[in-house]
């Protein structure tokens, strides 16, 4: 048991439990109860079993504290993997010596940098700005996992350093545009490709406008289709539907008109019953 102030110099063993007490007090009712005094204090941890596996805490004057682990021997910091280290700046770096942020972490694993994993529930990251929450990132087992801001700015997705996919306060997306004027805003061309191999004379791609059942939670309505089209797998043209009563509360989509791949525009029939020289074939239905 050693109290009051003690000095040591050179190597010093102790056996059993030591109990060091005392020493200089400090404010905030902080006690110094051990100082090591070094260039480069370092407080060695091995194995009284082992004399190939040690770890350390170290102060390193230059930079900061810097923890240590998996020496082979006691030549820690040269032998030793570098696990934690804080600067005398407050930065905190983990697998990292030189953070450049108040928290780095770096690891060489392909697998996983970080994991976070919540016990109960899901699992949150939140973000703050002089204490007031601004953004959050939820992820759920099953339901809705959510990336979110938590005031009225809008969120952004991008890549290298360019911002393209805009969700702004108001429900609206806009791609290529930070100012949506309607849902689904796009500055820019729009392609809707299946990428389909077909070599047969069949529909590709659908664009459908629905709306709902006026009793909500009955279903929806088909208003209307959009409808691409390929003619043996090269030329093509578009098909439009509308939705059509078939009685009894029944709806359907109806061939209304079709655009060929010659040009010719088709009412009523998918069958061309032009002239040469005409581009429009209009058919009787009923």
């Amino acid at each position: 048991h050693l109290s009051g102030t003690q000095t040591f110099t050179g190597a010093k063993t102790f056996t059993g439990e030591t109990v060091i007490d005392g020493g200089t007090a400090l404010t905030g009712s902080w006690g110094r109860s051990l100082t090591l005094q070094h260039d480069f204090p370092m407080i060695a941890f091995t194995s009284e079993y082992s004399t190939d596996a040690w770890a350390a805490i170290g102060y390193d004057n230059s930079t900061g504290m810097k923890f240590f682990v998996n020496s082979s021997d006691g030549d820690i910091p040269t032998n030793g993997t570098l696990g934690l280290t804080i600067l005398d700046s407050g930065r905190v770096g983990i697998g990292d010596a030189s953070p450049g942020s108040p928290l780095d972490v770096k690891s060489g694993e392909a697998a996983n940098t970080a994991n976070f994993n919540s016990t109960s529930g899901a699992t949150n990251i939140t973000f703050e700005s002089s204490g007031s929450l601004i953004g959050q990132m939820e992820f759920v087992s099953s339901g809705t996992s959510q990336i979110v801001t938590r005031t009225s700015a809008t969120l952004a997705l991008g890549s290298n350093n360019e911002k393209t996919l805009y969700i702004t306060d108001d429900d609206r997306v806009g791609i290529g545009t930070a100012t949506p004027l309607s849902t689904v805003h796009i500055a820019g061309d729009l392609e809707i490709n299946s990428e389909s191999t077909s070599s047969a004379t069949a529909d590709i791609d659908k664009i459908i406008f629905k709306k709902q059942h006026t009793s909500a939670g009955s279903g929806f309505y088909t208003l209307g289709e959009i409808r691409s089209w390929t003619n043996g797998g090269f030329s093509g043209g578009l098909d439009i539907y509308t939705g059509k009563s078939t009685g009894g509360g029944s709806y359907a989509s109806t061939y209304a008109m079709r655009i060929s791949d010659t040009q010719e525009v088709v009412i009523g029939s998918t069958v061309s019953e032009t002239r040469v020289g005409q581009k429009l074939a209009l058919t009787a239905q009923g």
